[in-house]
């Protein structure tokens, strides 16, 4: 009977298949493609990732930028408005041109030596 379960275990066993060299190798081609694949697709995503946060901190310091140029526009906006009010007009005509009011008398103040003097300027058309 222990003969008989011998050659009973003998048929049950399966024929031991063995992996031709071709096989293996065909095997391996397709893991090394697999891996390539995997490495260009995540290389694509990464270099994508790169791109997308070079862009967003260029957009927050183009962003910044703009805040700049429209408060030095707003700047610019009310010094454009006092040139064009009266008073800058008045004081621009006192400074530049020494005009002054009706009524009001002119001084010069003229430095010679060590003492300085104040005078009247004559005005005409009184």
């Amino acid at each position: 009977m222990a003969r008989a379960l011998v050659e009973f275990q003998e048929d049950l066993r399966l024929p031991v298949r063995r992996r031709s060299a071709a096989r293996r190798v065909r095997i391996r081609w397709r893991r090394l493609a697999s891996v390539a694949l995997a490495a260009y697709i995540l290389f694509g995503f990464l270099h994508q990732e790169y791109r997308i946060f070079r862009l967003a901190r260029e957009a927050k310091n183009l962003r910044a930028g703009i805040a700049v140029m429209e408060q030095k526009n707003d700047s610019l906006r009310a010094e454009m408005a006092y040139f064009e009010s009266d008073a800058y007009v008045e004081q621009a005509a006192r400074e530049m041109l020494g005009l002054v009011r009706v009524g009001e008398v002119p001084y010069r103040v003229v430095m010679s030596g060590e003492a300085s003097q104040a005078e009247p300027l004559p005005v005409s058309g009184r």
